[in-house]
């Protein structure tokens, strides 16, 4: 799971059947819903890496789940929807529930270190 990143910037607070993120993760944490049930994650290998087209699925697994924890994905190709949807600001590595402002702070102080 932690090879995987986010395509865009920022996510919505809920997936698209209306369930809010936070309840997501508090029943996988309790045992009320399975990873099975997120996944597969829809994936494309763009600029090196792997990114996440299930941007909101993928926070909430990443926030449970084990770094090292393999979940099921569905490989896929960069096509023009991708393309027209990708916004991230560090490849993907940030969390993208931050807002645009600490976004940029935290990718500003990545490339500091580097």
């Amino acid at each position: 799971i932690n090879q995987l990143r986010f395509s865009q910037s920022s996510i919505g607070a809920s997936l698209q059947d209306g369930r809010l993120l936070t309840r997501v993760e508090e029943d996988l944490r309790a045992g009320h819903l399975g990873v099975s049930e997120l996944c597969p994650l829809n994936v494309v290998h763009f600029r090196g890496r792997w990114f996440s087209r299930d941007n909101r699925r993928l926070y909430v697994l990443q926030r449970v789940l084990q770094p090292e924890q393999h979940v099921h994905v569905r490989f896929g190709h960069v096509d023009d929807l991708f393309l027209s949807h990708f916004s991230t600001v560090d490849e993907g590595g940030h969390d993208p529930r931050q807002t645009s402002k600490e976004c940029r702070a935290a990718a500003a102080a990545a490339t500091a270190t580097l």
